[in-house]
């Protein structure tokens, strides 16, 4: 969270223990703050949840049954020294699209596949199955009192931006239609 030009590290509870009230932090503002959330957050709240490498690793386990796929693959998309996982994904797409029409583990996603094609659109079986994945925002239950209070002191957010591909933020904020903008690019 940053305030004037100080960035902060909000740590609300410590082993259970309240440190600071979120709702009595914001309330203090003169400004409403603009919350930038990333996969941190997704992480520390819900039960199952992913890092974008644990991602590509899951999907990739779930295709192929081989961790070493996935390590051969991460391995096949090193530029400047630095594995990119944009390349991975991309790789990553394009076998799980060939493989999954394929294998009944993935009848489900078939189906959903299956059934945009007739209306005439056309859905990547690789993000179907990652927003399957991804439907699941049960919370961690010991997380509780920190969501509360961070759901009370909504009315003193400005905005919120985030990089998640999932829907809890929406979901816990209870954003109204007009008020999420996605930008896929």
């Amino acid at each position: 969270i940053k305030k004037g030009n100080i960035c902060m590290n909000l740590q609300l509870y410590d082993n259970g223990k309240l440190k600071m009230q979120i709702s009595e932090f914001f309330s203090g503002m003169r400004n409403h703050p603009i919350l930038f959330l990333g996969t941190g957050f997704s992480l520390r709240y819900l039960k199952r949840s992913y890092s974008w490498y644990d991602l590509l690793k899951k999907i990739s386990l779930d295709l192929h049954g081989d961790s070493r796929k996935f390590l051969d693959l991460v391995d096949s998309c090193y530029i400047e020294g630095k594995s990119s996982l944009e390349l991975v994904a991309e790789k990553l797409e394009v076998q799980f699209n060939e493989l999954s029409p394929n294998n009944e583990k993935f009848s489900e996603i078939n189906d959903i596949f299956y059934e945009y094609m007739e209306k005439g659109i056309r859905y990547s079986r690789f993000k179907i199955y990652i927003c399957k994945l991804l439907e699941d925002i049960t919370e961690k239950e010991e997380m509780s009192l920190e969501l509360a209070d961070l759901i009370k002191a909504r009315k003193n957010i400005g905005s919120i931006l985030t990089t998640n591909y999932d829907v809890y933020v929406e979901k816990l904020f209870k954003f109204l239609k007009g008020e999420i903008i996605v930008n896929e690019n």
